[in-house]
């Protein structure tokens, strides 16, 4: 979405056609992976396993110098992935716990689907007011997971994190509207 919104609002790109009009801006401003990525999607390339158009020419190296060398590893790694629930307000914190390690449950399994691996874990918590509140962690330098059990530990981790956090700012504002209503009081009867 984000570069959906730098394509539309900062380039003016609407259409793959305009995409594609625009390759040597996009192969400047992105990183390789993304810009191959781009450059693919604007001639109808997404979606296939094959890097090689119907005419026979590469899409490694789409809109580059072709003396450059590429890595097709790099043109075709998934950078991310990520499993999203929403449900009812709750604030049994042992039940959310079950929730988040149902969530890693299957994150875990889309990862072994998909041959991901993760360096860096983020758990993202929307409250009932729509605030979100989200803390990541970055493994090991070359340290990767994908295994369940790797990442609820990570994620509980985080999560903790978020529930202290909330808790904090919860004390601050009551006792910032204590202090304000003792305020109130004192100025009525002054």
């Amino acid at each position: 979405r984000v570069t959906q919104k730098i394509l539309q609002h900062v380039f003016r790109v609407e259409t793959v056609k305009e995409l594609y009009e625009q390759r040597g801006l996009v192969q400047k401003l992105f990183k390789k992976a993304s810009a191959n990525y781009l450059l693919k999607a604007s001639v109808g390339h997404i979606g296939t396993s094959s890097s090689t158009a119907s005419d026979g020419s590469s899409f490694k190296s789409f809109g580059t110098n072709h003396s450059e060398e590429t890595n097709e590893e790099e043109d075709d790694h998934q950078k991310g992935i990520s499993r999203e629930r929403t449900f009812r307000p709750e604030s049994n914190y042992q039940r959310l716990q079950e929730k988040l390690d149902s969530i890693a449950d299957k994150l875990s399994n889309d990862m072994v689907r998909k041959k991901v691996k993760a360096h860096t874990i983020t758990v993202k918590v929307k409250l009932n007011t729509f605030d979100v509140c989200s803390r990541a962690k970055s493994l090991d330098r070359n340290v990767y997971i994908q295994d369940a059990e790797e990442l609820k530990v990570v994620a509980k981790d985080l999560f903790a994190s978020i529930k202290t956090e909330l808790a904090t700012a919860a004390a601050a504002n009551k006792q910032k509207t204590k202090s304000s209503s003792k305020e109130k009081k004192k100025e009525v009867t002054d």
